[in-house]
């Protein structure tokens, strides 16, 4: 045949020749192989600003009397002074109508507090807030040819070839010498893709690329002292600032006067993610998302480019130039599967999945789950892995599980492709639930 058509799945490899009895080209001698390599969904960042949790420094004092010390003229309205701006945002706030019992003679409009409230960048470090927009996907394919010469392989030709994967078939040339082209055919919506929105990750130098981190951050034009993204850097200074800091202060900066005569008072930031408090920075969105292998923010592209983890199958057809007198002959290289083991697990972010460990595995294994150890119980769920291993390994996998599911303890059979069902290899996986953070 002039086409070969195939299924091939993330990390897998397909091989194939050409032959043709009647010719002796160099051609015919080579091996061919196929492996796709990487699935990726390349998300454009939208306005993007950079950020620090601040470490804020506070400093008060009272005064049972009104003065130019501590006034309102000082105080409610005014910046810090100019010794005082080496920080990366200073300013003030006025309290006025402060317990007075302890001054030495008790103020019928109470006493005066005046604060003032130093920022600075904890440990130096700057992120990068970004918002993600709807992403295009692609197949990242790696081509490679083999001439078997003085009894080893040797590499005659390898490329790269990125395509895109949605919407209409996409056809690309293989070889330099275009005698192969390849066909991709979409199969449909992909079920994993991060949505669209506000995410975050350390700021690095230009060209370099961060992983990002999913959580509560400030959109580009908001202003929440409880998310991340409160305090900014100003890009015509290069300086940390608080958007709107006086009226923001004003608003967040609770203080009040114990006693004054002892300088005794309390003062709270009405905000999260500031050092003076204990915060933990939201968790990579890999750590969340067990389909994500990466998903980091470039830079110089403007790009974050998530990379798919596994449960991605694409179909291709492989056309031979019509000048070409002979057919493609695909090498099946068997798939495998000498036993398994595993459970059950929620774990404690409620994510259910199978977790499997694979023993003499090597391609690809169907596998489906049933209530019970009776042939006669309904199948409730399928799933396929790949193992792209050419000899025979172990390994672990994650497997998704459906929630909907009930709880307990299910049979789990699996076997090796080309194998009939009835060939199955069951076992009993026990199921086991963490408690919620």
């Amino acid at each position: 045949s002039l086409e070969i058509q195939f299924p091939i799945g993330l990390h897998s490899t397909v091989c194939f020749r050409m032959e043709d009895r009647n010719s002796n080209d160099t051609n015919q001698s080579l091996l061919h192989t196929v492996t796709l390599a990487r699935i990726e969904q390349h998300h454009p960042v939208i306005p993007k600003y950079q950020f620090a949790i601040p470490e804020v420094h506070t400093s008060c004092f009272c005064e049972c009397d009104a003065t130019e010390r501590c006034s309102s003229a000082e105080y409610a309205s005014e910046r810090c002074s100019e010794k005082n701006t080496q920080n990366h945002g200073c300013y003030r706030t006025y309290f006025d109508k402060q317990p007075s019992t302890s001054c030495p003679i008790e103020a019928a409009m109470g006493s005066h507090l005046c604060c003032e409230l130093k920022f600075a960048p904890f440990e130096n470090i700057t992120y990068t807030a970004i918002q993600l927009g709807s992403p295009m996907t692609y197949a990242v394919f790696m081509y490679t040819s083999y001439d078997y010469a003085v009894d080893s392989w040797v590499v005659k030709e390898t490329r790269t070839i990125i395509t895109q994967i949605e919407g209409i078939s996409s056809h690309s040339n293989l070889d330099s010498n275009g005698l192969l082209m390849m066909e991709v055919i979409p199969s449909g919506q992909f079920p994993h893709q991060l949505v669209n929105g506000m995410y975050f990750t350390e700021s690095t130098h230009v060209g370099s690329t961060g992983e990002i981190r999913m959580g509560r951050v400030n959109d580009f034009n908001d202003m929440n002292p409880d998310d991340l993204g409160w305090y900014r850097r100003n890009d015509a200074t290069g300086r940390f600032q608080v958007p709107s800091g006086e009226l923001t202060m004003k608003r967040i900066h609770e203080a009040k006067v114990i006693d004054c005569k002892q300088q005794r008072i309390s003062s709270l930031i009405n905000a999260n993610y500031y050092k003076q408090n204990s915060f933990i920075l939201p968790q990579y969105v890999t750590n969340i998302y067990r389909w994500i292998e990466s998903a980091a923010f470039n830079e110089s592209s403007r790009q974050v480019i998530v990379s798919h983890a596994h449960g991605v199958n694409l179909q291709l057809n492989i056309h031979v130039d019509e000048d070409f007198e002979g057919s493609l002959v695909l090498l099946h290289n068997s798939s495998r599967l000498d036993s398994f083991s595993g459970s059950i697990q929620v774990d404690s972010q409620s994510r259910h999945y199978l977790n499997i460990i694979l023993t003499g595995a090597t391609g690809k294994m169907n596998g489906f789950v049933r209530s019970n150890q009776s042939a006669a119980v309904a199948q409730i769920y399928h799933f396929t892995v790949y193992i792209h291993e050419i000899s025979s390994t172990n390994r672990s996998l994650l497997v998704p599980y459906p929630a909907t599911l009930d709880k307990g303890e299910r049979e789990v059979c699996m076997r090796a492709e080309g194998k009939k069902e009835k060939d199955s290899i069951c076992a009993v996986f026990p199921f086991h639930e963490e408690a919620l953070e």
